[in-house]
């Protein structure tokens, strides 16, 4: 039996084994976000890494449109 996680298609963890992905998903809490609701903040102190499973994100500088994310992707806090 192979276990799979929403970190597998993550190139950010491509060589973590098995059983430290295992851990690191039953630690993650997933959230919801709709349309419009910003989700870090640019200068803001942070402290989560944040996993894009699905969608597209828009990223601003101020008010500017700068690019977009595509899931599956990693951002945020990963120091």
């Amino acid at each position: 039996f192979v276990q799979t996680t929403p970190l597998d298609d993550l190139p950010f963890f491509a060589d973590c084994s098995g059983r430290f992905l295992s851990r690191i998903s039953c630690a993650m809490v997933d959230h919801f976000y709709t349309e419009g609701v910003e989700v870090i903040r640019e200068h803001e102190e942070g402290n989560s890494m944040f996993i894009l499973h699905k969608g597209t994100m828009q990223v601003l500088i101020g008010t500017q449109d700068v690019g977009r994310i595509a899931g599956p992707a990693c951002f945020g806090e990963m120091a």
